[in-house]
């Protein structure tokens, strides 16, 4: 009588994730606006500008370019998207030291951004970093398609939060999607659509994106559109930010 298995104080959305998104299914939202949370946002509105006018504009390499023909995300479309077809289509751009985390005010940091996959081109040919904040070697947040898998794994410093077949299964291609790495007090965590779908337990990891000094974000090397990629400081006050020169 009565056999109860509990997992006090274990949030059960984290322990079993939520089904897949249907398959073709555009994600729509409304357009990010910077508040005191957002440490960067690129628009992409025929622009390579940082929004909030704190950062360097990005700079683009092989084939990217803008394209206004792709906007299913948004509630109202406007604007433009930046367009890639494959390896070594991208954009990058190196943040002039950002303070990403401060002790006892930082929540979370997080990098997030709207994506429309077509197709991925890395296999057998290189790693592909569809979106990489790069701080340092152990200080990383991304997507990326290892040279021998046919989808991105998200990975948070020098691990594995989930890997490319389980992504998979929520990441899905021909359709725009909402997707992010978070760092908080507990770990890692991946999300797409607003919704988490992956976590991985790293207490100390937060403290460690302590002080300022340049980040490099990546975004591209695939075949499909990338627009609002936001930079978050949840807890930080952006006033305190200094500007680069």
């Amino acid at each position: 009588d009565e056999v109860v298995i509990r997992s006090t104080g274990s949030a059960l959305s984290t322990n079993t994730p939520p089904p897949p998104p249907s398959t073709g299914t555009n994600y729509q939202a409304s357009p990010a606006t910077v508040n005191t949370n957002v440490l960067a946002l690129y628009r992409f509105d025929n622009s390579y500008a940082e929004t909030s006018g704190r950062f360097a504009a990005l700079t683009p390499a092989g084939a990217a370019r803008f394209d206004a023909a792709n906007l299913g995300w948004m509630n109202s479309p406007s604007g433009a998207a930046l367009r890639f077809n494959d390896v070594g289509d991208k954009a990058t751009v190196t943040l002039n030291n950002p303070e990403f985390y401060k002790p006892g005010v930082t929540e979370s940091i997080a990098v997030e951004a709207m994506v429309y996959i077509n197709s991925y081109k890395g296999y057998s040919r290189t790693t592909a970093n569809l979106i990489k904040l790069y701080k340092r070697w152990d200080l990383q947040l991304m997507h990326s398609q290892d040279m021998w898998a046919n989808a991105a794994a998200a990975w948070g410093g020098v691990s594995q939060i989930v890997d490319a077949d389980r992504l998979a299964l929520y990441l899905k291609t021909g359709c725009w999607q909402k997707v992010g790495v978070v760092l908080d007090a507990a770990g890692y965590k991946v999300l797409v659509n607003d919704v988490q779908v992956a976590q991985r337990a790293d207490a100390s990891a937060l403290a460690n994106w302590t002080g300022t000094s340049s980040t490099t974000l990546e975004i591209g090397n695939f075949d499909g559109w990338v627009d609002e990629v936001v930079i978050r400081s949840t807890g930080s006050a952006l006033s305190t930010n200094t500007p680069p020169p």
